[in-house]
C-alpha cells in the first residue's frame, strides 16, 4: 500500500502576498519545488490571520487538520501563544523561515526546525544556540529561491556587457563614476518586480553591492546573486556579502575585497574588460553552479531533509 503524502503548508499572513519575501518563500517556492518533492510531500500555500487578530489566529489554528508540516514564512512568524501551541499540537512540526529577521529579536521558541535561507544564517544560529542566546533545535538550510518566473527561461543568449542593479535603491551604494554604467531597476516589492522582470534579459552583469550596515543579527540571503544566476549573468559582489564566497568560490573573478568605492570600481572594471573572455566564462561557470544549488531539484531535496528532521520521509 502506498504511503499517503504529507502536506507541506507554506503559510503566509493575510495581506502579505505582494511582499517580495512572503511571495517568494510561499507561492514561488512551492511552484518551484512541487514537481520534485517525490511521493513524500505535497506543497500547499495557505493564509493565516495576522498578529493583530489573536482570536482569529486561535480559531484558525483550531480549524487546521491534524498532521502536516508548516513552513512559516517571515510574514507568519508572529503568532498568539495559544494559537501557536494549538497549531504545534495539531501538526508534525513548525518550521520557521527567518529570511532577514533580526535573530536577536525574533521569537523562535515555537520552532521545531530553524530554517536558514543562507549558510551564513545557519552558522549564526548555531553560534547563538551554543551561547544560550537562541532556542535550541535543529537547523536546515533551504537556500533562498529566485522569482519562479525566472526558472527555465532562456537567458543564455549573447548580450552586451550592460549592467543592472535590480532591487531597492536604498539598499545599495554605487560609486559616482559608475552611476551612468549601472541601470537601476526598481524591484522593491512584487508589483515593481513584475513591471521590470521582462527587462532582465538585457543585462549580462548584475551589480550586487550592499550598503554597509550597522552590526546586527540581520543576515540577508544572497538573493540578488541568485537572481543573476537564474538570468545566466555574472555579478559584481563583495566578499563580505553573506554566502557570496561560499556559493561562488574563493576565486570568483569579479568579487571585490569589500564594498569600498575603490574595490568596487576595480571589480566592475575587471568585469567590463573581461566580457566574453576566459575570466568571463569562468564567472559564468560559477554562476551555473549557483543556479544548480537553487534549482527545483536542489530546493526540494533541502525541503525533504527538513521534513526528515520531523520524522517524515
Amino acid at each position: 500500500m502506498a504511503t499517503a503524502r504529507v502536506n507541506l503548508y507554506f503559510v503566509v499572513r493575510w495581506g502579505q502576498f505582494n511582499s517580495g519575501s512572503a511571495h517568494m518563500r510561499s507561492i514561488d517556492l512551492s511552484r518551484i519545488v512541487a514537481p520534485h518533492l517525490g511521493p513524500t510531500l505535497r506543497a500547499k500555500v495557505i493564509v493565516m490571520p495576522g498578529a493583530h487578530y489573536p482570536k482569529l489566529q486561535r480559531i484558525w489554528a483550531r480549524s487546521r487538520p491534524r498532521g502536516g508540516l508548516y513552513f512559516m514564512t517571515k510574514s507568519a512568524l508572529k503568532m498568539d501563544a495559544e494559537a501557536s501551541a494549538e497549531l504545534k499540537a495539531r501538526s508534525l512540526g513548525l518550521c520557521f523561515d527567518y529570511v532577514d529577521h533580526d535573530l536577536g529579536t525574533v521569537d523562535a521558541r515555537a520552532a521545531d526546525v530553524h530554517v536558514c535561507s543562507s549558510y551564513a544564517q545557519q552558522e549564526a544560529i548555531i553560534a547563538l544556540q551554543q551561547d544560550g542566546a537562541f532556542p535550541q533545535g535543529p537547523t536546515q538550510v533551504i537556500l533562498h529561491n529566485a522569482d519562479s518566473a525566472l526558472y527555465g527561461l532562456g537567458f543564455d543568449k549573447a548580450r552586451a556587457s550592460s549592467a543592472v542593479y535590480c532591487g531597492s535603491a536604498a539598499l545599495t551604494s554605487i560609486p559616482a563614476r559608475l552611476g551612468d554604467e549601472v541601470e537601476m531597476l526598481d524591484a522593491k516589492d512584487r508589483t515593481a518586480m513584475n513591471a521590470v522582470r521582462g527587462r532582465l534579459a538585457e543585462f549580462a552583469l548584475h551589480y550586487c553591492i550592499r550598503k554597509t550596515q550597522e552590526a546586527s543579527m540581520v543576515i540577508k540571503p544572497f538573493t540578488k546573486g541568485i537572481t543573476a544566476a537564474m538570468c545566466h549573468a555574472n555579478v559584481v559582489v563583495s566578499r563580505d556579502v553573506p554566502d557570496a564566497v561560499r556559493l561562488l568560490g574563493e576565486d570568483y573573478p569579479f568579487m571585490a575585497a569589500d564594498n569600498s568605492d575603490g574595490e568596487v570600481k576595480d571589480a566592475f572594471a575587471h568585469a567590463k574588460a573581461a566580457f566574453g573572455g576566459p575570466d568571463w566564462r569562468r564567472g559564468l561557470d560559477a554562476m551555473a553552479g549557483l543556479r544548480a544549488a537553487v534549482s527545483g531539484v536542489a530546493l526540494a531535496g533541502q525541503l525533504r531533509a527538513m521534513a526528515e528532521l520531523r520524522g517524515v520521509g
